[in-house]
């Protein structure tokens, strides 16, 4: 019932619009199953839509063989500000609220053997409401907008250029996809109406070398959040309302040489200015071999690696850091000092996917903390620390977040405690500040701390310091050395990062 009432609102928000009212249309084989259980089915409905703000009256019911539900939902909009899928303008930023997937999910769920933290993550998302990226697009200006269902994002995006008048670009490694499909796809799990809708999108599909399943998830059903996209959009929309966040930032590069600038972003969102950081960064490192650009006044950036993977098509090895405000206590200290402060690398092979490192120097990222608080899950042993500081050893419930009055726990570094290597992940976090902060000009995470944030991102070349191909062609092998080690027992298969 919340998976299906959270897909209708969605077609409203996709207008850019909000819901106002509702009717449920259910086909029930009643004498299969019980009136319970379709109870059960409104009253998840019914808490969407109470969440959502919208009004359930009434609906129709018949009786069905198999079971259905659905909703017919009307929803109001601005008739200047309207997304529509003929609305898209040349030099648009395609944004997917929601990472892609989950037909490969739910196809491995019938099947038996989807991981259970993947099925949670899935179920949690499937049921989160898109009303925080209606209000952000609106907010941005946009004109151009899809709602990602049984289509794919090939076919609801292929519809939508074709009534637009344009063409895409799509960067496959930027696609956010969730830990796992990938594996599940390669062992089979593509639902049947990812490869009709591929046929559809065939027609009008220049694939660039990508490879099949690569495409097949571009092309999958109905796409999730993960932690990043699914935490931040409510607090996006919170500091652009706040005046914290500059919608319209006049950044500009305040110093500059043939390799290096530095860049006041202007409290510009991060996720908007440094892929322009990273975009001279590039032309930087072409002239010279090396580019980096240091970004002050920042504010988050999103997925790191986004940004590090903007190198790899340009034969490039990418690296970008941000200096997050303080959230995580050094080693011995019952303060924290230091902010998560994430670390990514992309670097491109011949034959195998490229090599992409992103984490934060966090014994676990902040934005797992708000997904176990939804989930009602347990934190591992050496995640966090108590108010005091002490390391937590044991299973422990999340800590209450300092935005709900104080802070019951902190974060650990990397490592956990001194005896586990704490004081590497700690060394790695003054690293980024470092880097990131202090050489931006502009403080570093706890000075002036939130919402400040600062960045660095770099670009090397490869062909500066050696022949691209022969590169490559030992990417491969060392990442097919890695790949094909002897598996440790209770485990299938080494991976690597990417």
């Amino acid at each position: 019932g919340r998976v299906a009432a959270a897909n209708a609102a969605s077609d409203v928000y996709a207008m850019g619009g909000r819901p106002l009212l509702a009717r449920n249309l259910v086909g029930w084989n009643s004498e299969e199953l019980s009136s319970d259980l379709l109870a059960e089915v409104l009253l998840g409905a019914q808490d969407i839509a109470a969440e959502a703000g919208f009004v359930i009256a009434g609906g129709h019911t018949v009786d069905d063989p198999e079971p259905k539900f659905g909703l017919a939902v009307v929803g109001e909009v601005h008739p200047d500000r309207i997304l529509t899928n003929a609305g898209f303008r040349p030099d648009d930023v395609l944004v997917l609220s929601k990472p892609l997937g989950v037909g490969v999910t739910t196809t491995a769920i019938k099947r038996g053997d989807a991981p259970s933290e993947l099925v949670a993550e899935v179920l949690d998302s499937m049921v989160r409401l898109n009303d925080d990226a209606a209000q952000i697009a609106v907010k941005a200006g946009a004109t151009g907008a899809t709602d990602v269902t049984g289509f794919g994002l090939l076919g609801h995006l292929g519809r939508a250029l074709v009534e637009s008048g344009l063409d895409a670009r799509l960067k496959v490694a930027a696609v956010a996809v969730p830990d796992g499909v990938r594996a599940l796809a390669e062992s089979g799990a593509i639902p049947g109406g990812s490869r009709r809708n591929l046929a559809w999108a065939d027609e009008r599909l220049d694939r660039g070398g990508i490879d099949e399943l690569d495409v097949l998830v571009l092309a999958d059903l109905r796409g999730i959040d993960t932690h990043g996209v699914s935490n931040m959009l409510r607090g996006y929309v919170t500091v652009y309302g706040n005046g914290t966040l500059n919608p319209n930032p006049d950044w500009k590069i305040v110093r500059e040489t043939p390799a290096t600038a530095n860049i006041d972003s202007d409290a510009g969102l991060g996720i908007i200015v440094v892929p322009k950081a990273m975009e001279i960064a590039i032309e930087k490192a072409k002239n010279t071999g090396v580019g980096m650009v240091t970004i002050r006044n920042g504010r988050h950036m999103g997925m790191a690696s986004y940004h590090a993977m903007m190198a790899l098509e340009h034969d490039m090895i990418g690296v970008t850091m941000t200096s997050c405000p303080p959230g995580v206590l050094p080693t011995f200290g019952a303060e924290p000092r230091l902010g998560t402060n994430p670390i990514a690398l992309a670097a491109p092979a011949d034959k195998e996917p490229p090599f992409v490192f992103d984490a934060a120097m966090s014994a676990v990222a902040g934005n797992k903390l708000g997904l176990a608080r939804r989930l009602n899950n347990k934190l591992l042993p050496g995640w966090v620390g108590n108010a005091e500081g002490e390391p937590i050893m044991e299973e422990s419930d999340p800590p209450a977040p300092g935005y709900e009055g104080p802070a019951a726990g902190y974060l650990l570094p990397v490592g956990g405690t001194r005896e586990l290597g704490s004081h590497k992940g700690y060394g790695l976090m003054a690293i980024v500040d470092i880097l990131g902060g202090i050489l931006s000009g502009g403080g570093y995470g706890a000075n002036p701390g939130r919402p400040n944030f600062g960045h660095y991102v770099a670009a090397y070349s490869i062909e500066a310091f050696m022949d691209t191909a022969e590169f490559k062609s030992t990417m491969d092998e060392w990442l097919q050395m890695l790949r094909t080690t002897k598996p440790a027992p209770g485990h299938d298969r080494v991976m690597y990062a990417g």
